[in-house]
Order: structure tokens, then sequence, then C-alpha cells
């Protein structure tokens, strides 16, 4: 009967994690993936460009290495946004931008991708 006992306490403890698992699951907002997979494209292309690029260029390249549409407008609404926020690109033209800091960024890129 002991061993019984100790099996339905295993049963309710695993039970009880189960649940917090599901409750933590449930309450995390879902992150907004799509727009930060879409910058780190663009944050790829432009580093391994070495150059700074047009949108119309960064847009067609995506397109053609990745199979990704972006949208112009909003591509540039994202990028202005982010330079706002930090250093992640420069703008070194009317609709051009570039990664700032040394050419072999690509390498830090790709690495910190998990890819």
């Amino acid at each position: 009967m002991k061993e019984f006992e100790q099996f339905l306490d295993e049963l309710e403890r695993l039970a009880q994690l189960t649940l917090e698992v599901i409750t933590k699951y449930k309450s995390t907002k879902p992150q907004k993936g799509r727009k930060y997979k879409k910058l780190d494209i663009v944050e790829y292309i432009l580093a391994k460009a070495g150059k700074p690029l047009h949108i119309t260029e960064i847009i067609n390249i995506a397109n053609k290495e990745f199979r990704v549409a972006l949208d112009r407008d909003s591509l540039a609404s994202a990028l202005s946004k982010s330079m706002r926020k930090g250093a992640r690109f420069t703008k070194t033209a009317p609709n051009t931008f570039a990664v700032p800091g040394p050419q072999n960024k690509l390498d830090t890129i790709i690495n910190s991708s998990g890819n």
C-alpha cells in the first residue's frame, strides 16, 4: 500500500509541474519574431555586401537569396526605428543603409543566429 501512495504522490507532483509549464506558456505573450527576423536578414545582406545598399537593392537580394518579400515602406520604417534605438544600422544617403563597424561583421551575424 505504501508503494501505491508513493506512486500517487509522484503522479501528483508530475501533474503540478505540468500545470505550471502550461500556465507559464499560456501567459507568455508571443514575440514579434517576423519583424526581427526580417531585420536580421537585412543586417546579413548589408554585412555580406560590405558597403551601403539602397533599399531597393536590399529588397531584391532578400527576394533572391531568402525568398522573402519585403515591403519597401515598412522596411524603411523598421530600419529607421532600429537606428533610433541603437547602432544596428546607419543611413548613408536617402533610403541607403549600412551596418556600422568592421566589414567582417558577417561572421558575428552568422554565429549569433545559431545556424
